[in-house]
């Protein structure tokens, strides 16, 4: 009877942690500055990354990579469409 008890708990746990919100963070590219150059940053300048605009976005759950995707506009709302699972 404990057996069952315990599957119950743990699948109880399980669905509350399931239903619980993550965040997904979409990388479109990354770089490297210095600090001067970050400090130095205003409203105009322009970053460049080491991707291009057509290429695959890497999504992030937490600080792990779980999805690559490509970007996209639907309805004038930025999305991302997953098409590798990892």
């Amino acid at each position: 009877m404990d057996a069952l008890k315990d599957n119950t708990n743990k699948d109880t746990i399980i669905s509350h942690i399931t239903d619980s919100p993550l965040e997904i963070v979409g990388i479109l590219g990354e770089t490297t500055l210095s600090l001067k150059e970050i400090i130095n940053l205003q409203i105009g300048d322009v970053i460049h990354l080491d991707k291009t605009l057509d290429s695959e976005i890497k999504l992030n759950v937490g600080d792990k990579t779980w999805f690559y995707g490509i970007p996209g506009v639907k309805r004038n709302k930025k999305q991302i469409k997953i098409n590798q699972v990892l």
